[in-house]
């Protein structure tokens, strides 16, 4: 097996996204559906699985100061989202931007005009927003990936993708399922062993940034703070100053931050920002360690 089909895996799995992955996927939605519904926005409604509706609710959004909530990231990705950005969608929100969100929030509630619903059977990964202005309206859904816009409706007309796919797939949970038969642990190996590092630009990315978001959670007072606590124990002797608690620190570190809010930009391994923070900072800090 050749090493290019690696490669694509890694490129296709590894993509920056700014925030946690729930917030950026109703702000990504959302910002999307206004491509195709731009105007005066009149309504906006979410319909996500368990996992999407109780995880926005759960952790902040980037460029707010720590604010959370599925309202919030919506109206951010229709007001100042950038759809083309992807899982960076929320990249150039500002503070004007968030007080002109919340702004429509409050008129929206008050009109009964804004709501989130879950929706049984789904695949844990499944969002669906519509969005309607005084011009259009837009629905676009996504599943099996955060990023996975795979359904664009406009004004009842299918513009990508497909209802009986969506309809599949809400009946199958699962989803479905990449090749990935040439994948096994032995074909790993000789990959890792035999790659040409010049080819793993990827990857020299996503430690670069993960470096960055794992140093802004051992600065900064982010979430539960796990990091700062481990190196308040190594540092009363609590616990040993060796490998693993230094592997420990610094991964969690940039856990901490990205649930806080933080507005750096995490490389995500197969949707999840976190386990691409864990993937490279663990190996990362372990190499740190040995070296110093």
């Amino acid at each position: 097996m050749g090493t290019n089909n690696f490669v694509k895996v890694l490129e296709t799995e590894l993509i920056p996204a700014l925030g946690c992955t729930e917030p950026v996927a109703f702000a990504l939605t959302a910002a999307t559906a206004c491509k195709y519904a731009p105007g005066r926005i009149k309504r906006i409604t979410m319909e996500g699985s368990g996992l999407m509706v109780i995880g926005v609710q759960s952790v902040g959004i980037p460029n707010t100061g720590g604010k959370r909530g599925g309202f919030l990231s919506s109206t951010l990705g229709v007001l100042a989202g950038d759809a083309d950005m992807d899982m960076e969608v929320l990249s150039k929100v500002t503070e004007a931007d968030v007080k002109l969100a919340e702004e429509l929030i409050e008129a929206l509630v008050a009109e009964g005009k804004i709501s989130i619903d879950m929706v049984t059977p789904a695949p844990s990964i499944y969002l669906k927003t519509t969005v309607e202005t005084a011009e259009h309206t837009a629905s676009v859904s996504l599943w099996n990936e955060h990023n996975g816009v795979k359904l664009i409706e406009q004004d009842g007309n299918v513009l990508i993708g497909s209802r009986d796919e969506e309809a599949t797939a809400l009946k199958n949970q699962k989803g479905e399922i990449a090749d990935s038969s040439f994948l096994s642990v032995d074909s790993i190996y000789d990959f890792c062993k035999s790659c040409d590092i010049n080819e793993l630009d990827h990857i020299k990315e996503a430690i670069k940034l993960t470096r960055k978001i794992c140093t802004d959670g051992m600065e900064n007072d982010f979430g539960l703070q796990v990091a700062r606590t481990v190196q308040d124990q190594i540092d009363n002797g609590i616990i040993a100053d060796d490998e693993l608690s230094h592997i420990l620190k610094w991964t969690t570190a940039g856990l901490d931050a990205r649930m806080g809010g933080s507005d750096y930009t995490a490389m995500s391994n197969t949707g999840s920002g976190n386990q691409g923070i864990i993937c490279s900072m663990a190996p990362t800090a372990a190499g740190d360690y040995r070296k110093s």
